[in-house]
C-alpha cells in the first residue's frame, strides 16, 4: 500500500483487503483532490488568529479558519508555517498542523473522505500535538474542518474508524 503510486492501484489493493489507512501521503492528497503544492497563501494576521489548536465549543463546530484550511491544502507541517511567519519568534506552544501520523481515513459511499484526528510529531518536538478534529473532504478539492469540545471527543491518534451504516465508530486513542 505504501508503494502504490496511483489511485486505481490503491482501490485494487483495498478491494483485496489492504488497509486504506496505509496509503502514502501523495496518494492521500490525490484521494482528497488537494493540490499539495507547498504554498502558504494566507496572511500573517490569518496565521496569528488561528496558529494554535483550538477545541470546538459545539458538537460539532465548523472551524474553517483560513490558516487551518491552507495547512490542509498545502500539506505543510508546523515547522514550515512557523519559519514562514515567525522565523525569529518565540516558541510559546505548538503551531496547528495537518502533517500528521495516526489519522484515520474513511471513504463514504457518496465519495466524501473523512479524516479523523491524529498527531503531529513526537512528544519531544515543540509542535507536538494530538488533535480531535475531523476533516470532511467532498472529493472535489473542497473540505470543512470540524472541532469538538475535549469532553465530547478527546484528542486521539492511531485509532480505528469503522463505517457502519450512517455512523463511523472510533475505537482506541
Amino acid at each position: 500500500m505504501q508503494a502504490a503510486n496511483n489511485l486505481e492501484i490503491v482501490r485494487i489493493l483495498v478491494e483485496a483487503g489492504a488497509d486504506f489507512n496505509d496509503i502514502n501521503a501523495t496518494m492521500r492528497a490525490a484521494l482528497r483532490r488537494l493540490p499539495r503544492d507547498g504554498t502558504l497563501p494566507c496572511t500573517l494576521a490569518e496565521y496569528q488568529a488561528a496558529k494554535h489548536r483550538t477545541y470546538g465549543t459545539a458538537n460539532p463546530q465548523r472551524m474553517n479558519y483560513p490558516f487551518w484550511k491552507f495547512m490542509v491544502a498545502s500539506g505543510n507541517g508546523a515547522f514550515h508555517a512557523r519559519e514562514h511567519f515567525e522565523p525569529d519568534g518565540t516558541l510559546d506552544e505548538a503551531v496547528w498542523s495537518f502533517a500528521r501520523f495516526g489519522t484515520s481515513i474513511t471513504e463514504l459511499p457518496d465519495g466524501r473522505i473523512i479524516e479523523i484526528a491524529g498527531e503531529h510529531e513526537d512528544f519531544y518536538d515543540q509542535d507536538f500535538c494530538i488533535y480531535n478534529d475531523v476533516i470532511v473532504h467532498r472529493g472535489d478539492g473542497t473540505f470543512d474542518i470540524y472541532g469538538y469540545p475535549k469532553s465530547v471527543f478527546p484528542p486521539t491518534d492511531f485509532h480505528t474508524a469503522t463505517l457502519a451504516g450512517n455512523f463511523i465508530y472510533i475505537i482506541g486513542r
